[in-house]
């Protein structure tokens, strides 16, 4: 619950959202069904490539804006890169036994907002984090 780190391949899952909660509902329903026999269940996190940056670009910019949000402290995030997600399709598709897994696919180092704000043009604002809990609270998500 609530997780405050980015998201390892080796990490439980522990989804904080409803959206989360019901996604992994129905992968254990899907597990623990007895008409598929074999199966194994990818959690990638945001795919990125190095052309197409749309899921990293969401992480800096205000909603709609092309000011770049400064935030402190600065959190971390997780992403995946197309090519560790193919490669662990292609691994899937070749090994010998599939298992009944969630696995969760990300890249093994995080991103933090402030590297990721210096690949990208534009005015930075500071947004202090703290101060916005009372916002997140209000719409029950998590920064």
């Amino acid at each position: 619950e609530n997780q405050t780190c980015p998201v390892h391949p080796s990490v439980p899952l522990h989804p904080a959202t409803l959206y989360g909660k019901g996604k992994k509902q129905c992968e254990q329903i899907i597990l623990e069904s007895k008409n598929i026999s074999k199966v194994d269940i990818l959690r990638p996190a945001p795919i990125y490539d190095t052309t197409h940056k749309i899921d990293i670009a969401k992480r800096v910019y205000f909603p709609k804006l092309k000011l770049k949000m400064a935030m402190y402290p600065s959190p971390s995030y997780s992403f995946c890169n197309i090519d560790t997600v193919t490669n662990n399709v292609l691994e899937l598709v070749t090994a010998s036994q599939i298992g009944r897994r969630i696995r969760n696919v990300t890249d093994l180092h995080p991103f933090y907002q402030y590297d990721i704000r210096r690949e990208f043009s534009g005015i930075s604002i500071p947004v202090f984090v703290p101060l916005l809990y009372p916002f997140y609270f209000t719409l029950k998500i998590v920064p």
